[in-house]
């Protein structure tokens, strides 16, 4: 579930990760499909348009203030900051899950309690290195937001009739494309029309169109797996980038599943331990959050990765697919070369 608004600072990452004010808020999904419906049949359903673009701006405006909220918050915990650290909102840097950073704050919460006199050079030091900490934080937060974006822009090179890098707001990375039976059949069809591209001009055109319209279809059944979980576990929406749960690879977690299963076997029992119950949405949660923490630690790993194969060659870049394997990034297809 995502939202429409920019995520500001921190690029256009969700609560997935980590994420973008705007990004994967449940009510959107609902906004999102409506809106799309609305604007189909739009002569006949123009006040009900009208009324779910006005909740997508009172959504986005609730979800605007609560960034503003909890960057302010953040602000008051280290003063010794600015609200945006190398562009990026310090709500957005999740500070308190940084080991390195907490080790330093409580070094200079000691010092701050001994007195402003006792040691002001260490003080001093210690705050310059918290800012330090932060702006390593920061780079690593775009270093993220740039591997997204190139990422997105490795299967549009693989898949050039491809409008955008996102589909109803669906990373493309994050479809699996040359997984899914129906597209990698007609992506297949269309390279082998590809072979005579004047001739078979009309039919590549009505391939790409049915390509497309299968991303959709990817798209939304991705968006309504988004729905279904949060409609599931609603208590996931606590967990910063939680619709990655959606994702089929990180469900096949056998302790995941396991609690999964378990905790619905007893939310579906009309009587209940409610002790029991919690005990097991507890555990659930708990590994669903060691899990996002995995995936958001292999997505840092790529991005440095990915930078540092940068740094080596300028000219090459690296993708790592949506599981992030290696695989060379700006493919494009020869049949492609050839129609230019």
């Amino acid at each position: 579930m995502r939202s429409t608004v920019p995520a500001g600072g921190a690029g256009s990452r969700c609560c997935h990760c980590g994420s973008g004010f705007g990004w994967r808020i449940p009510c959107f999904a609902r906004c999102r499909t409506s809106w799309t419906v609305c604007t189909l049949t739009r002569p006949k359903m123009r006040n009900r348009l009208r009324r779910r673009r006005g909740a997508v701006r009172a959504r986005a405006m609730e979800l605007g203030s609560a960034k503003l909220q909890a960057t302010e918050e953040e602000q008051r915990k280290y003063p010794f900051l600015p609200r945006r650290v190398d562009d990026v909102l310090m709500s957005d840097l999740r500070l308190a899950e940084d080991g390195v950073f907490q080790e330093l704050v409580a070094r200079r919460d000691a010092l701050v309690a001994a007195g402003p006199g006792s040691n002001p050079e260490l003080l001093t030091a210690t705050e310059r290195q918290l800012r330090g900490r932060a702006s390593e934080l920061a780079a690593a937060n775009k270093a993220v937001d740039a591997f997204r974006t190139d990422e997105d822009e490795a299967v549009r090179a693989r898949n050039p009739f491809l409008e955008s890098n996102e589909v109803k707001l669906v990373p493309l990375r994050e479809l699996g494309l040359p997984s899914d039976p129906t597209y990698a059949a007609l992506a297949n069809e269309r390279l082998q029309l590809m072979q005579s591209p004047v001739r078979n001009a009309a039919a590549i055109a009505a391939t790409e169109e049915a390509l497309r319209g299968r991303v959709e279809e990817l798209a939304l059944a991705r968006a309504a797996a988004e729905d279904v979980l949060l409609a599931k576990y609603p208590f996931f929406a606590t967990l910063p980038g939680a619709v990655l749960l959606a994702n089929e690879d990180i469900k096949r977690s056998p302790l995941f599943a396991t609690l999964a299963a378990r905790y619905e076997e007893l939310a579906a029992q009309p009587e209940v331990d409610e002790s029991e119950l919690e005990t097991v949405k507890d555990a659930l949660l708990q590994s669903a959050a060691r899990l996002l923490s995995e995936e958001k630690e292999a997505e840092r790993a790529a991005a440095e990765a990915r930078n540092a194969s940068t740094r080596i060659i300028p000219c090459a870049r690296v993708t790592w697919g949506t599981r992030w394997r290696r695989t060379p990034q700006l493919q494009v297809s020869l049949h492609d070369a050839r129609s230019y």
